[in-house]
């Protein structure tokens, strides 16, 4: 996978375009972990697998940072994600990694399914999210659960700053959450990289636009995928940071 420093020339090519998920997933990664988001994502899924569980699947793994923790808590962790440059990168942390959607896997197989970090806005229209679901429950043991995070739809834009250095690079992330028609909002994001030993630097944006939920709604979804809804929560990160609005929690059950 590249390096921040490959990174940082590509970024010297204009004519390229770069993608949070492609090109920039080096920097998603860098800044992603930074913030304490696998810390409790591994403690949500630690607390609200089925007790037994022993095989857990991460549909849209991303950086697979999750998922090399979860291998030393399951005897067997799976990790899949659609974009082959975050399946590489998932790759160089966790043995189990196929770049594929939740459609690849065996049913009655997984005991606990985990598509947090709002996977499930990514995947569009609404109806290829509600077949992902549908796949997901295919894939669980009687008993099985699906534990999976999204965002609420915004009233108003949101914007943060976020600076971190590593070796010799300072990466500044800069982005903007917009709402768009109901249901949807931009992610807006921009990266920084300076080159602390030469004061060079290197700017890029891209956005995506991310499914937004109500709670009801997604619980009909998961009804109708057939899950039964265990539990639904704000999202928590570990240390707390005052986001508890922004997200929530989902905890599903396949039937006995």
């Amino acid at each position: 996978m590249q390096s921040l420093a490959q990174v940082f020339d590509r970024l010297g090519e204009e004519s390229l375009d770069h993608d949070i998920y492609t090109t920039l997933s080096p920097l998603y990664r860098a800044m992603y972990v930074a913030r304490g988001r696998i810390d409790g994502q591994l403690r949500t899924v630690e607390e609200l697998a089925p007790p037994s569980a022993s095989a857990v699947l991460e549909v849209g793994c991303g950086t697979g940072d999750l998922v090399a923790r979860l291998e030393g808590r399951f005897d067997r962790a799976i990790a899949a994600d659609p974009s082959p440059a975050m399946a590489r990168l998932a790759g160089e942390r966790c043995r189990l990694v196929c770049q594929a959607d939740a459609s690849a896997f065996q049913p009655d197989s997984i005991d606990v399914a985990v598509l947090l970090g709002a996977v499930l806005g990514h995947i569009r229209p609404d109806e290829a999210g509600i077949a992902t679901l549908e796949h997901v429950c295919q894939t669980l043991r009687p008993g099985g659960r699906v534990v999976c995070s999204v965002h609420r739809q915004l009233a108003a834009p949101r914007s943060r700053e976020l600076t971190r250095t590593i070796g010799r690079y300072e990466i500044t992330q800069r982005d903007e959450q917009r709402p768009r028609t109901a249901g949807s909002f931009e992610w807006a994001v921009s990266f920084e990289l300076v080159d602390r030993h030469t004061s060079e630097s290197r700017q890029v944006a891209t956005s995506v636009t991310i499914r937004a939920f109500e709670v009801e709604e997604l619980e009909r979804w998961f009804r109708e995928a057939g899950l039964s809804v265990l539990e639904t929560r704000p999202r928590e990160y570990v240390g707390g940071s005052g986001e508890r609005d922004r997200a929530f929690l989902v905890v599903g059950e396949c039937p006995e």
